[in-house]
């Protein structure tokens, strides 16, 4: 792809500029409230299911371990989903701040430019620790949760299987 960022007519024009730029940061922060709505649908369906999971428990006649598996099953597909979800956001946000700051070298200020470098441009996690880095180990703790019970209630089939012959 060889296109410009910037066109004749808004390169010189520096009101029309700083228009296109303000455009430019509500769509990153609708971006970002997307993202939150997402990490709050997560934590909501994992709440769901977990409340799921006791009714069933409680009121099934299946066995506990057929009633448990199929939620397990989905716990572990939502948190994948959720994982790929979050990396994409954050990598659609990388994207938007380098054209922020591309757009920034044309503005008397490079606002964002220098606040990245104040914060130590990620590497620093004394100055600033990305949330997205954060963010990104809720969907993998929890998977790897529901995984390590899905295992166990997988062996544990297996040796009361073996048992009862």
């Amino acid at each position: 792809m060889n296109k410009q960022l910037f066109n004749t007519t808004t390169e010189n024009n520096l009101e029309l500029l700083f228009q296109q730029y303000h455009i430019y940061l509500d769509s990153i922060e609708k971006n970002s409230d997307r993202r939150n709505s997402a990490v709050k649908l997560y934590i909501t369906i994992n709440a769901w299911l977990l409340s799921f999971l006791g009714v069933i428990v409680q009121s099934s006649k299946l066995n506990i371990i057929t009633a448990i598996l199929p939620v397990l099953i989905v716990w572990i597909s939502i948190s994948v989903i959720f994982y790929y979800l979050i990396k994409s956001y954050k990598q659609l946000n990388t994207g938007k701040f380098e054209l922020i700051h591309k757009i920034e070298e044309k503005l008397p200020l490079n606002l964002y430019a220098y606040e990245w470098v104040v914060l130590g441009e990620g590497k620093d996690k004394n100055k600033y620790f990305p949330f997205s880095h954060i963010e990104q180990w809720l969907p993998i703790v929890l998977g790897l949760v529901y995984s390590v019970l899905l295992l166990w209630i997988l062996i544990y089939q297996i040796i009361i299987s073996c048992i009862c012959k």
